[in-house]
C-alpha cells in the first residue's frame, strides 16, 4: 500500500499533492492551533434562523468543538433532535460563508425532524441517504441568499 501511495505521488506534481493535502486537512490545521473563529454575530444568526426554520422559536444555537478527542475532526455541525439544539464547530467553522452554509445543512435537518420525516440516531451509509441529500441540496440553494442577510444583519450600512 504504502508502494503505491508512493508511485502515486511520484506521478503527480509536487505543488499539487501539497494543495491537495492542505485542502483535506485545512480543518485539522485549524484545530492543533487551538483558537476558536469568534468573527460571529449571534443576532444575524438567529435573523437566519427566522427565515428558514419552520419553527424557530424552540430551536437553538451554540458554539461548542465537536472533537471527540480521538483524533480529527471533520464535522462542522450537528443537529440533536432530542433537544433542539444545532451545535456549531468555532474551530472548524471559520468564515461567514462556511457558518452560513453549517447552518442551512443543519436546519434543513430540523425542519425535517419537525416534518416526521427524520428518524434520530440513523446510521448505515448516512451520506447517501436522501434525507442528507436533501440538506447538502438546500444548503447549496439556498447559501447565496442567507449569506446576503447574514451580511446585511451583521453589517446594516453596508460600510465596510
Amino acid at each position: 500500500m504504502a508502494l503505491l501511495l508512493i508511485f502515486i505521488f511520484g506521478c503527480l506534481d509536487g505543488a499539487f499533492v501539497g494543495y491537495l493535502l492542505a485542502e483535506t486537512l485545512r480543518p485539522s490545521i485549524r484545530r492543533w492551533r487551538k483558537r476558536p473563529w469568534t468573527g460571529y454575530d449571534m443576532a444575524a444568526i438567529a435573523y437566519v434562523v427566522g427565515w428558514f426554520a419552520n419553527s424557530s422559536q424552540d430551536l437553538k444555537i451554540e458554539f461548542r468543538s465537536l472533537n471527540s478527542g480521538f483524533g480529527l475532526n471533520f464535522s462542522e455541525a450537528q443537529y440533536d433532535g432530542t433537544e433542539k439544539i444545532i451545535t456549531i464547530d468555532p474551530y472548524v467553522v471559520d468564515s461567514p460563508g462556511r457558518l452560513v452554509a453549517a447552518l442551512l445543512h443543519e436546519i434543513c435537518h430540523h425542519n425535517q425532524a419537525d416534518q416526521g420525516r427524520i428518524v434520530i440516531g440513523m446510521a448505515g451509509r448516512y451520506q447517501r441517504r436522501p434525507i442528507e441529500c436533501e440538506a447538502r441540496a438546500f444548503s447549496r440553494a439556498w447559501k447565496r441568499t442567507a449569506l446576503r442577510i447574514y451580511r446585511s444583519r451583521t453589517n446594516p450600512l453596508g460600510t465596510p
